[in-house]
């Protein structure tokens, strides 16, 4: 009760003593063992915890850095949260990206992180070529925690630390370079761990910097990430699959015609596997959406995939006619457009 209070007074206010930013912490802080399990109220006491403790943050940043070791307090809580992701519930969501309407304390931890760098990343009053709080103090911190996790070896550890990866990879500053090429090695280097779930998250964290960091990571990556991405097409887990197929869309959308050129013959081939029939389903929408990609980078030279591509969509239009592959049908449609309009003499135009 007493951090639902705060949690409800902070949201307007902002204001938080010292004992009762200790007793917050403490409370946010609170994990529990794989073979414990956590009673209800202690669950809500948490969230509310951490809720206090993200108020004090938005509505007084500089106030909390001038808090001993808050920052670091305020991360450890929250990847505890991430942690969570231990427990036999995310079972199914690991294997089949089931959403959940109720948000779990991953969730928490997920949107927390997220929040605390916004709250550091103002840039109002900034000078010119400086960075932002977030930049400068908060990752610094963070990754501190995410080289630790990296290096355990439960899957859990990695699983989070690349997934705050995902979450934060939007707030580290361009002129970072440094700190980017480190970023995006470690991502590859996870893309083959001998997890699958693991996997997953250093395909997810991939296709979130492509977009977050573009063109600086297509420029500097594009002959490493590509293949690295096309061969994990072909993981045994389906849901690593699509999401390598997510992040090499997400990835080639801003590549160089040139990049794709060299990887094209092999990408189309395996994606031409992937949209038959007897394919998860949404591995097959994220392959028809790879296709798409491809053929809108390359234009007239996707010439050579043309008379194969084409047939195989038209046979995915015609027999997605059931309500579960309404989807797959949409994006068959909206790929084989893509295709009529890179390829100018094309037979459909």
């Amino acid at each position: 009760a007493a951090a639902q209070a705060a949690a409800a007074s902070l949201g307007s206010t902002g204001a938080l003593g010292a004992d009762q930013g200790a007793c917050v912490a403490a409370t946010a802080c609170a994990t529990k063992t794989n073979d414990e399990e956590t009673p209800e109220g202690l669950q809500n006491c948490r969230k509310y915890a951490i809720e206090a403790l993200l108020c004090c943050v938005e509505q007084k940043s500089q106030v909390m850095l001038r808090v001993p070791n808050f920052l670091n307090r305020l991360l450890e809580a929250l990847l505890m949260c991430m942690l969570d992701i231990r427990d036999s519930s995310y079972a199914k969501w690991l294997e089949e990206g089931e959403e959940e309407d109720e948000q779990r304390f991953f969730d928490v931890g997920e949107e927390g992180l997220d929040r605390i760098c916004r709250a550091y990343s103002s840039d109002e009053d900034l000078a010119v070529g400086s960075r932002t709080q977030a930049a400068s103090i908060l990752l610094p911190a963070l990754f501190n925690y995410v080289t630790t996790f990296l290096q355990r070896p439960e899957w859990e550890y990695r699983f989070v630390a690349l997934m705050a990866i995902s979450q934060t990879i939007e707030y580290v500053q361009e002129d970072q370079e440094e700190e980017l090429d480190y970023i995006a090695k470690t991502l590859m280097r996870y893309l083959g761990d001998g997890d699958f779930r693991v996997r997953f998250a250093a395909a997810q964290a991939i296709g979130q910097m492509s977009l977050d960091q573009t063109p600086y990571v297509q420029e500097q990556f594009a002959s490493e990430m590509l293949p690295l991405l096309i061969a994990r097409m072909d993981d045994e887990v389906p849901r690593v699959q699509g999401h390598a197929c997510a992040a090499f869309v997400n990835f080639s959308e801003e590549v160089e015609k040139a990049e794709m050129l060299k990887v094209a013959g092999q990408v189309m081939e395996k994606l031409l596997t992937k949209i038959r029939p007897g394919t998860p389903k949404t591995v097959r929408e994220h392959a028809v959406t790879c296709i798409a990609v491809v053929a809108g980078v390359l234009e007239e030279s996707f010439v050579p995939y043309y008379s194969a591509v084409v047939p195989s969509l038209l046979d995915v239009i015609t027999n997605s006619t059931a309500l579960e592959l309404r989807s797959l049908r949409g994006k068959a449609i909206e790929c084989i457009s893509i295709v009529g309009l890179s390829v100018s003499e094309s037979p459909l135009f």
